[in-house]
């Protein structure tokens, strides 16, 4: 487990997780990340299951930020501002559990999810869909 909450982060240096390959849980809860990029989590990660960014500023999340991630089956991403579903989650293919409530969501496009294929729970509410 690395908690990284309530820290004022603005975004995540890679070189900081740099060799902590068998991290399980990662939680950047409320710190002031505004974007996630490919490089946010660059270093290979194999055995993280979890990622927790509530409560941040988060508006964009780009292409590839999670596709070094492949264990990955947990993400919150609740309390941010995100507004529109992004090509960021085309490459979680095996995450079980997703929550983004409380967000700026108007709308969900068909793609959103395409390559996830276990998906068992999917948490939208509180937004503007």
């Amino acid at each position: 487990f690395l908690l990284l909450t309530k820290n004022l982060l603005i975004f995540l240096d890679p070189l900081i997780l740099n060799g902590l390959s068998s991290l399980y849980v990662l939680g950047l809860g409320s710190n002031n990340i505004e974007s996630l990029n490919e490089k946010t989590f660059s270093n290979l990660f194999p055995n993280l299951i979890e990622i927790n960014l509530h409560n941040n500023k988060i508006r964009e999340i780009e292409k590839n930020s999670f596709k070094n991630l492949p264990s990955l089956h947990y993400l919150v991403l609740s309390n941010n501002q995100l507004e529109s579903n992004t090509h960021g989650f085309d490459s979680l293919t095996i995450f079980k559990w997703f929550n983004i409530t409380y967000n700026n969501l108007k709308s969900i496009k068909s793609f959103f999810f395409n390559n996830s294929k276990k998906i068992h729970l999917i948490d939208l509410s509180h937004n503007s869909i």
